[in-house]
Formats: C-alpha cells, sequence, structure tokens
C-alpha cells in the first residue's frame, strides 16, 4: 500500500491485488449490513446515530425522513469505491473521490471495530480464535489504509503552511 499526493492535489493510491479484495470484502459486508441489520444492531446504530438521544420519538421521527437519502448516500460512496477497485491500480483521487474513501474506509473499519469489540487500548474484546482471523486481518488493513490516506492529506497541509501544524504560526 502507497500513497502519493500529486501537485495538482489528488492522491495516488497504489494497493496490491490483497488489499484491494480486502477492502471489496468489507464492503460487501457493510453492503450486508445497510440491507439486512435492525436497528437494534450495534454496527447500524453507529452508522446511523440517533439524532435525539434523550427523545425516542424524535429519534423515529428523524429517522423517517433521513435513513432513505442517507443509506442511498452510503450505497453510492460504497459502489464508486467498489468501481474504482476494480480498475487497475494505481487508483486517482480528487478532493471529492478522498472524502468518499475516508468515509468508506472509516466504515469498514467501523463495522470491523465493532464486531471484534475493539476497546479503547485498540485489543480486541473478542477472545483470539480462527473464526476471527480475517476480520482481525482486515480490521488491520482498513486502519492501514485510513492511516495512509491521512498523512498523505497531512503532508499537504503541512506544506502549505497549516498553522494547526506549522510551528510557527505562518
Amino acid at each position: 500500500m502507497r500513497v502519493r499526493r500529486e501537485p495538482d492535489g489528488t492522491l495516488t493510491v497504489w494497493l496490491t491485488r490483497s488489499e484491494s479484495r480486502t477492502v471489496l470484502d468489507g464492503l460487501d459486508e457493510l453492503s450486508t449490513v445497510l440491507d439486512t441489520d435492525t436497528e437494534a444492531s450495534a454496527v447500524r446504530n453507529r452508522l446511523f446515530p440517533a439524532a435525539h438521544r434523550e427523545d425516542p420519538a424524535a429519534t423515529a421521527e428523524f429517522r423517517d425522513l433521513t435513513e432513505a437519502a442517507l443509506l442511498e448516500a452510503r450505497r453510492e460512496r460504497y459502489q464508486a469505491c467498489r468501481d474504482e477497485l476494480q480498475r487497475p491500480s494505481p487508483i486517482r483521487l480528487d478532493d471529492e473521490a478522498i472524502d468518499r474513501w475516508l468515509r468508506t474506509v472509516n466504515d469498514i473499519r467501523l463495522d470491523h471495530g465493532i464486531r471484534l469489540e475493539i476497546g479503547e487500548d485498540g485489543r480486541p474484546g473478542v477472545g483470539f480464535a480462527l473464526s476471527t482471523l480475517a476480520l482481525t486481518a482486515r480490521y488491520h488493513v482498513a486502519t492501514q489504509l485510513l492511516e495512509t490516506l491521512l498523512y498523505a492529506i497531512e503532508d499537504e497541509l503541512t506544506a502549505d503552511g497549516d498553522p494547526a501544524t506549522d510551528p510557527d504560526g505562518s
């Protein structure tokens, strides 16, 4: 996995076939969550948090008004990433695609982290088992990809003199 920020601001992403397959598998799992999980699902509740935690009626009304559009937006993001992964490497990402990839890879990582019961210490709450080995590996690939994308963006911000990262504040 390698990411390079281009002079025009786009990112060029190189993934191995295995890394691409891992992200595609994560997208398939997320699509299943969107299509079959109920509101009681921990993953779905994190993807679509309650708008008014103290007011179940307001939350239900908000869901009725927004959930279909939010589901469709996620499906479109996942499909766009899936399409890009099925093209030959490298993948070129403009600003809109960078945002889509950050959101999508974060969703994959969130899904896997919840299913593995990853705690604040970064360790899985589920015990080691062959049944969780592949999921753990996919979680780490998603984490590495998300960090790599973020570092590429951060390097650009630092080079532009972002006051948040430039010690001189210039």
